[in-house]
Order: structure tokens, then sequence, then C-alpha cells
């Protein structure tokens, strides 16, 4: 549901001479979209390349744009767990990355014919062009497999990761795909770290308690599970301020609805899966990220 960019400073430097081009960039990687970027270098260093790299002859109005943009790129990016050399250009740093699948965009200025880029190259001509939106919503089999390759992106990318599912349980249509979906947060992650939260209604008659899902977890003796830093059970109830019943999967970066839930039944039904808008997104963010939906009636966890 995500789509990972890699962003030159240069590119800002020159997209923020273009009033209109700021504006394609704003609506591109704004809240449902589903382009992101992963801070390469990092916040601070990136937001000093472009910085020092426009020239002293830019006129107020792109001083303004570019740090517009910055601004923008820090809302909508997560830390990438890659070093960055200073000493040498940044593409050829880009040329360095060693990532296997190659999953990532690189937004660039212009196409560098010398440079050993494997991954998929964005220019500002592109962008001046136009390019394609992105697809915020997916129609995805539900079968295990389907529903964990549609959300592969979202929670590869995404630090902490956050499963609302009223009726989740140990039935296999559900574990299953919970497994698929917790191995697919791990493979090829930029992410330092990974924390995933389970919401349940531990009322429902197929609910069970929180340790019991840390125990059936813990005896599938997964191979990946040591790199989640933290897979936590909460068993929760209505408070009066949400009726928990909708699902949903929302992250530090995004937020999808999945009207079904992890539940599979066969590869011949589909399931919508949306990317929330930004308004949606915070209030369900603190509904269930904050919590102030919900009650939580127990909790448990595997570190």
């Amino acid at each position: 549901m995500l789509s990972e960019h890699i962003i030159e400073p240069d590119f800002l430097i020159k997209l923020a001479g273009n009033r209109r081009n700021c504006s394609d960039f704003k609506r591109e990687f704004t809240k449902p979209s589903p382009r992101v970027i992963g801070l390469y270098p990092k916040m601070k260093k990136l937001r000093k390349l472009a910085l020092v790299g426009q020239s002293d002859d830019a006129s107020e109005l792109e001083k303004t744009r570019l740090i517009e943009l910055l601004s923008i790129i820090k809302d909508c990016s997560f830390i990438r767990n890659s070093l960055f050399n200073s000493e040498i250009p940044f593409i050829d740093n880009i040329s360095l990355l060693d990532v296997d699948p190659i999953n990532h965009t690189c937004v660039l200025e212009t196409e560098n014919e010398d440079a050993n880029i494997r991954a998929k190259v964005l220019t500002l001509l592109d962008f001046e062009q136009g390019i394609t939106s992105l697809e915020s919503q997916v129609l995805v089999p539900k079968t295990a497999n389907y529903i964990a390759e549609a959300l592969a992106e979202l929670v590869r990318l995404s630090q902490d990761i956050i499963i609302v599912d009223p009726y989740f349980s140990t039935q296999p249509g559900v574990w299953n795909t919970f497994l698929a979906v917790l191995e697919k947060s791990v493979s090829n992650s930029q992410t330092i770290k990974k924390n995933i939260t389970v919401l349940f209604d531990g009322s429902k008659n197929s609910a069970r308690s929180c340790q019991f899902l840390v125990d059936t977890l813990n005896r599938e003796g997964l191979a990946f599970i040591n790199d989640i830093t933290q897979v936590t059970f909460k068993d929760i109830r209505e408070n009066g301020n949400e009726a928990i019943h909708n699902r949903y999967v929302i992250t530090n970066l995004a937020g999808c609805s999945l009207p079904y839930g992890l539940q599979e039944t066969n590869q011949q039904e589909q399931d919508e899966f949306s990317l929330l808008t930004e308004a949606v997104y915070g209030t369900r963010y603190q509904q269930y990220v904050e919590l102030k939906a919900v009650d939580v009636i127990a909790s448990a966890s595997i570190k």
C-alpha cells in the first residue's frame, strides 16, 4: 500500500523554483498518497544539504518553498537504516546501497547514465511532465498470501504497527494471515525497530486471552520473530467513544482500512483495502494508537 522514495537534495532545490511543481509534490506526498520518503540521509543532514546547496541568488520565494518542501518530507518519511557517506556525492551513495530486492524509487534532478543505480528512477523532467498518482485503494483476494502481500510495503516501511481486528483469534483463517503479515514486516525492512500491537475484543466467542496468544506465537518457533522488537496483544472494550467493529492496520506512516479484516476465505472473494485520508487517519490514530476510544482490559507481550 506504500511506495518508498529516496529524494536527492538537488531535486528539491530545483523543484523549489516552480510553484506548480511544489504543489504537485505536496499532492503526491500527502496522505492518503502511497508515496512516502525514506530519509537518506537523515532529516538533519538532508535539510543541511538542501539549504546549503541552494544558490545565494535564489529568491526569497524559492527559499520559502524549499523550507516548505522539507517540512512536507518530515511529515511523510521514516528514518532509513542505511549509512550515508558525506565525503562522496549523493548519487554515489545511492549506487552503493545494498538492498535486495530493490523496493524503492530514486527521485533525482537528472538521470546519470554513469551511475550504477538498480532502483527505479524518477527525474525532475519526469515530474514536470506529470507523473501518475499511485492508487490508494486495491482489490485483494481474501487469502493469507494475497492479504499479506497487499500490506507488505506498509508494514515493511513502518516502525510501529497497530492491527485493529475485534474478531482476531487463533482460528487458522485469521492466524495464518497474521503470521504472514508478521513475516512481511521484517522482510527487507529498513526500519531500526519494529513494534507490532494487536487490538482485539476478548469478549467475542472465538477470542483467546492475551497470554494464550503470546504462548501460541512462541510455540510457532518463527525464525524471523527475533527481528521484531516487540509483539503485544491487547484485549480492548468500547468506552462509549467509538463502536469497535471496523478493522484497520494503523502505523506511524499511514492507516489502511480492511473491511473484512485478516480473515481469509478463498481466492474468488475480494476485499477492498483503502488508505485512510489524513483527517480520518488522525481520528483513528487517536482512537486506537493513543487508545482514546477503548479501554484496555489485559495485555501481554513478546520482547
